[in-house]
């Protein structure tokens, strides 16, 4: 979908072939919701779950139905699939808390497996599922993560829908407190996608961009990079 991102912004052509009314829909959701037409913009924003490996898991799996109003949650059971990347899948949770309280109804979260144990603590009240070894639980509904915003009908104008929410575990912020230096801003790190295939590459930086700000000598960077364990100071 980066393409199409890309030739929307540069005027290029785009070949229908190449693109789904799924994908176009998103796109064009994606743009009105950035011009704060929200109404029209998260209608065609819910056409992405039709864009093949958006979602991690088959609909045609689930024989329940995809929730599309708020109210009918109340007192149910809803399942809430992850969808793309770990970075949507951060930001995008920030605001089911909220969806939980405004839709009155218990929650069964599909988590990726390398967020598990940060979800049991972040989510404590919920039950804590991982797809890639099977869903077993009983929902009346399922929702993806990127539906909350449109259910809980986000805008321009609106305020507290989304809070912070993970829970760090103490022992390790402890750990990591006495072994980083105190008298520098410490700052972590990510630079790239953790897919970095040929047609994405051209979208993200190398390590080497930022070679001016980590020479810094009063800040520590962290890095939080996938894949890379190591700490810049």
């Amino acid at each position: 979908m980066l393409e199409l991102f890309e030739s929307l912004n540069t005027n290029k052509a785009v070949k229908m072939s190449d693109i789904s009314k799924c994908q176009l829909d998103f796109v064009h959701g994606l743009s009105l919701i950035s011009l704060g037409k929200t109404k029209d913009g998260w209608k065609l924003w819910n056409q992405r779950v039709e864009i093949p490996n958006v979602l991690h898991v088959e609909k045609s799996e689930f024989k329940i139905p995809r929730l599309v109003n708020l109210s009918e949650a109340k007192g149910k059971k809803v399942l809430v699939l992850r969808e793309q990347g770990i970075g949507d899948q951060l930001w995008l949770l920030g605001s089911l808390k909220k969806f939980q309280e405004t839709a009155d109804c218990s929650i069964a979260l599909d988590v990726e497996p390398r967020l598990h144990s940060l979800m049991l603590r972040s989510f404590s009240h919920f039950e804590i599922l991982n797809y890639r070894h099977g869903i077993d639980t009983k929902a009346d509904y399922w929702i993806a993560y990127g539906d909350l915003p449109s259910l809980l009908n986000f805008s321009q104008d609106s305020h507290g829908l989304s809070a912070p929410y993970l829970v760090v575990d103490e022992n390790l912020s402890s750990y990591w407190d006495s072994k980083l230096p105190k008298d520098k801003l410490r700052i972590g790190l990510a630079w790239r996608s953790g897919n970095m295939d040929a047609r994405r590459v051209q979208y993200y930086t190398e390590l080497s961009d930022w070679s001016d700000l980590l020479m810094m000598n009063d800040v520590c960077f962290i890095c939080l990079q996938y894949f890379v364990v190591f700490l810049f100071e």
